[in-house]
């Protein structure tokens, strides 16, 4: 289930997921959209996203933007929050280049070591109480971007807006920044090219028309609202990107989110 943030904290969060797994636990494959996150365990269990030695019961973490998908050895869960962050959040929060945040995944105490956040979060285990203690905590953060960066928050806006279809060069239409500018301000504060946010935002909006299609629709009527020259185009993007082909997304078992699901 998707929840919005409420006004105070959009600078910060995009969206909430509550997961309550179906079934048996089963592995599960990631692969981006373009954001980092915050995860919290519901009822003390155990997130599956850590290694062995870092794996502690009713333990938070944070992961980066990755740009590669992962697969994940799930051990038995009740259920997660996950804070879906803005691509620039954990840069900002934590004063940490995207470099070294990018393609990782954290005990939440090692980058945001103020021991009673975590534990007030923790300590609650019902999802609406849950994300009720993360606003709290992302209120708490004032922090701003430079007047000179903020042009790359209306570019995201943008970009966003538009679902990722559309190119760099109509970004450069619209914002007084050369390409190589704009590739500077988003490897510093998202650690993606704006060419890899698009393609990663294209899939995602591919991903909710496929899931909302209405019949009669056809596979390539989506791709090409979406942005694609043809299903091939869409065949190889996708794959890329997500280790799959879309037929083979579409027939997995219990998806959670767009860009998480179980193999």
């Amino acid at each position: 289930m998707q929840i919005l943030p409420s006004l105070q904290v959009r600078n910060w969060v995009r969206h909430f997921l509550v997961y309550h797994p179906n079934g048996a636990p089963r592995p599960m494959r990631y692969f981006s959209d373009g954001s980092p996150g915050i995860v919290a365990p519901l009822n003390n269990s155990t997130l599956p996203f850590l290694s062995k030695k870092n794996k502690q019961d009713g333990k938070m973490m944070v992961y980066g933007i990755f740009d590669r998908y992962v697969d994940i050895e799930i051990p038995p869960v009740s259920g997660m929050v996950i804070a879906v962050l803005q691509p620039y959040a954990l840069t900002m929060l934590t004063g940490l280049s995207a470099e070294l945040l990018n393609n990782r995944i954290f005990n939440f105490s090692q980058l945001f070591p103020e021991a009673s956040a975590e534990k007030r979060i923790e300590a609650k285990t019902d999802a609406s109480s849950v994300i009720a203690e993360m606003e709290d905590f992302f209120c708490r953060f004032h922090v701003q971007l430079p007047v000179q960066d903020q042009i790359m928050i209306h570019c995201l806006a943008l970009i966003q807006e538009r679902r990722g279809n559309l190119r760099v060069s109509d970004i450069m239409k619209t914002f007084p920044l050369t390409e190589r500018q704009l590739e500077r301000k988003f490897n510093q504060y998202i650690g993606l090219t704006p060419k890899r946010l698009l393609g990663l935002l294209r899939i995602a909006n591919y991903l909710k028309l496929i899931r909302r299609a209405e019949p009669g629709n056809s596979a390539l009527q989506h791709a090409l609202q979406a942005g694609y020259y043809d299903q091939a185009h869409l065949n190889n993007h996708f794959k890329s990107f997500t280790g799959t082909t879309p037929l083979s997304y579409l027939r997995a078992a219990d998806p959670l989110a767009l860009n998480l699901y179980t193999l």
